[in-house]
């Protein structure tokens, strides 16, 4: 069997295997990458250094809280551009949220309820509710091979309007 295995001329180093295909290649195995500090996190990163930003990476970003939170979150990312993360939020309920950039767009909580632009708002114990919640309302379109057809949205005055076909276009 082979434990470890380096390949000098070629800057390859292989764990179970003699002939590394790969910087790092394990095989046959399970990779465990662990830092056990509070508000650790672990970061993999892939760089272009032709590209035009050379801080702009593609990074896959796996961390946790503080050190009585937990809040485990697993993300993507392109460094100083945009990043989104699943997170489990141990602190309000366990709900399940997906931000970008630190701003929620997107809550389940263990009920199945969603949230859209914050967190679900619960109407009753006996429904599954969907909660859009935008600066200024929220809508609902429903669409045929990617054309509008219909809305539901509700307005700065706190009414709902229904819009039908080319109806849509106006607002």
């Amino acid at each position: 069997d082979n434990i470890l295995s380096i390949d000098a001329s070629n800057n390859r180093v292989g764990i179970g295997t003699a002939s590394p295909s790969n910087a790092l290649e394990v095989a046959n195995g399970d990779l465990l990458v662990e830092k056990s500090d509070a508000g650790g996190s672990i970061d993999i990163k892939a760089s272009n250094s032709n590209n035009t930003n050379s801080s702009s990476n593609a990074r896959l970003i796996a961390s946790v809280g503080g050190a009585s939170s937990g809040d485990p979150k697993m993300g993507v990312a392109v460094t100083g551009v945009r990043d989104y993360f699943f997170r489990i939020d141990n602190s309000d309920s366990d709900k399940l949220i997906l931000d970008t950039n630190g701003s929620d767009i997107l809550t389940i909580d263990t009920s199945g309820n969603v949230g859209i632009g914050g967190s679900p708002v619960s109407l009753s114990a006996n429904f599954t509710n969907l909660t859009l919640n935008g600066a200024k309302g929220g809508a609902i379109i429903f669409e045929d091979d990617g054309t509008s057809q219909h809305a539901i949205h509700t307005t700065d005055d706190n009414s709902i309007r229904f819009l039908y076909g080319s109806s849509l276009d106006a607002e």
